[in-house]
């Protein structure tokens, strides 16, 4: 609402007679107009509420001693109203990416959050974010180096899911790679349920005392004598309109936010006893969003843990209706019905859109024909729940951990720092910038040692290569590239010089029985110019024929 449209609301009801006497004309036109009426807005604070509901107590606590009333009706249309209803808000053809970025939790495959510098946004598009768990106690395990995805860690035994609602147990876990990760959410690990469980019977004691005192206000002697109207009793009418309108309001409210949260699936991921440690990191890399540009970042949590991974997915499958043969009249009706509303949910969201606008106005005429002392209850109730609502979600501020990295470089830097660091945890650790150097010596020192066929002890032998921080940070890089399937600067490089690998050896030892051929070569690790280890590369024979990791020659590129 413009400055000019206050000043002109204000001027009309100060202009309105006033009794010098008690002030209660003036009062009234001031409060029982104003107050309700600023009930109708909030919209940012009621949009950024509702996007965050995965519950019934967030719908409780929305509904009670309501703020952006208009706001929630519009959000139930848009998201799962009548598309004639959709109509009439202005938003006939609005993609649903669009609902999904402004009303809800969820993240998807056009809809993700990013990292810009200052906080998490919400945007439109299909970025390059990966998010992974680190689990610190499972760093030597020179197989995973204690990384992984929500899929690796469920197939070792370390997460365990919670399925969505009202699904059964043989829910199958949907792939995570086609759909954006939810860093916001697992950023504060979603409200505590003792906070939401107090602040929802907090709305409860609100709204239901503000009907108790304007009753008592009304029908009790003493009340009715001291809370007088125009100096006269209250009108019989007065309470029960306002009670109604309040029951209606709460009804219709509860609706708009159960119909908001409903469209989005939210799954947790419980942490298991075999990952004590285990901590979200996620890698962003540089990209143009929505006309946006975002620089390459690595994000973590703060420093303490989480014991659940949490998701959200928006819910795709629309309610249909079935067809059957009807006679001409009664198919007539049944399309009209359709029309109006094609499906349970539509017709849910248009019996709230009724609540709630009835309501609405049952209750303003009410609190016009009683003292002012109920429009000043109800705006006390108003401010104390919006206070609720805000620490509720005071969550939505924290920032992440976060460390900006070098443009297509985010998987090679992670490497070196988990690779330098015996004890990464946190980000804000930092290392000196100069400690993460990767080079490899092209010096004529370098040139590559003879390869050795077949070691006598595999296991042995890839153990104490792996050793060396130059072992590691190779083999950590290749794990990274096989959690996020990026393809880097060195991919295609890589792959033929893995083929040519595989022809020279398929051509020249094709008839050798020997099973593996081994080699090494020099890089650089660190700022220091002696600072010099090896590196290995390995290849298997299998089922006759020689196969190269392309994987393994990128990491090292």
């Amino acid at each position: 609402m413009s400055a000019r449209t206050v000043f002109i609301v204000l001027t009309v009801i100060l202009a309105a007679p006033a009794a010098a006497d008690t002030g209660d004309d003036y009062s009234n036109n001031l409060f029982s107009d104003i107050a309700p009426l600023l009930a109708l807005f909030g919209e940012q604070f009621a949009k950024q509420f509702m996007s965050q509901s995965t519950g019934w107590q967030d719908n409780i606590i929305l509904a009670m001693a309501p703020l952006g009333i208009l706001t929630a009706i519009v959000a139930a249309i848009r998201v799962r109203g009548p598309s004639w209803l959709r109509a009439v808000v202005g938003r006939a053809r609005e993609n649903d990416a669009n609902v999904e970025m402004e009303l809800k939790s969820s993240t998807s495959h056009e809809v993700c959050e990013l990292w810009n510098g200052r906080g998490i946004v919400r945007t439109m598009g299909r970025p390059e974010v990966q998010q992974m768990i680190y689990l610190e106690d499972h760093q030597r395990n020179h197989k995973t180096f204690g990384l992984h995805t929500v899929e690796s860690a469920m197939k070792a035994g370390l997460l365990r899911p919670e399925p969505p609602r009202g699904v059964n147990l043989t829910w199958k876990i949907e792939s995570h790679n086609e759909s954006a990760p939810n860093i916001s959410l697992n950023l504060h690990g979603g409200s505590k349920s003792q906070e939401l469980y107090a602040a929802a019977l907090c709305g409860v004691v609100l709204q239901f005392g503000m009907l108790v005192f304007c009753g008592f206000s009304v029908y009790h002697p003493a009340f009715s004598q001291r809370f007088p109207k125009n100096g006269r009793p209250v009108g019989a009418y007065a309470f029960p309109i306002m009670a109604l309108g309040t029951i209606l309001l709460i009804l219709g409210m509860l609706i708009f936010s159960a119909v908001v949260e409903q469209s989005t699936l939210e799954t947790e991921y419980l942490r298991q006893q075999e990952a004590p440690n285990a901590r979200l990191l996620w890698l962003q890399k540089s990209d143009t969003v929505s006309d946006q540009a975002f620089d390459s970042f690595v994000l973590g949590q703060s420093s303490s843990r989480r014991d659940r991974i949490l998701t959200s997915r928006r819910e795709d499958n629309e309610p249909t209706t079935t067809s059957t043969d009807h006679s001409d009249t009664t198919n007539h009706t049944a399309n009209w019905v359709e029309t109006i509303a094609s499906n349970a949910t539509e017709a849910f969201t248009l019996l709230g859109v009724f609540f709630g606008l009835s309501g609405f106005i049952l209750q303003f005429q009410g609190l016009r024909g009683m003292n002012w002392s109920a429009s000043i209850v109800r705006l006390v109730c108003i401010f104390l729940m919006t206070i609720w609502r805000a620490w509720i979600r005071r969550g939505m501020i924290a920032n992440p951990v976060h460390m900006k990295l070098r443009e297509h470089h985010e998987m090679d830097w992670l490497a070196l720092r988990i690779a330098k660091d015996n004890n990464f945890c946190s980000l804000d650790e930092k290392i000196p910038t100069n400690d993460l150097v990767w080079e490899i010596l092209t010096n004529d020192n370098n040139i590559a040692c003879d390869g050795s066929w077949e070691p006598v002890n595999p296991e042995l032998h890839i153990e104490s290569l792996s050793e060396s921080d130059a072992e590691n940070a190779l083999k950590i890089r290749q794990r990274l590239g096989q959690l996020t399937n990026w393809a880097g600067s060195a991919s295609t490089l890589s792959i033929a010089v893995a083929d040519s690998i595989e022809i020279v050896l398929n051509t020249l030892f094709d008839h050798t029985y020997h099973s593996a051929l081994t080699w090494s070569l020099k890089v650089k690790i660190g700022d220091i110019d002696d600072n010099h280890e090896k590196i290995h590369f390995k290849v298997d024979k299998n089922n006759g024929m020689w196969e190269m990791d392309a994987t393994h020659i990128e990491a090292a590129l």
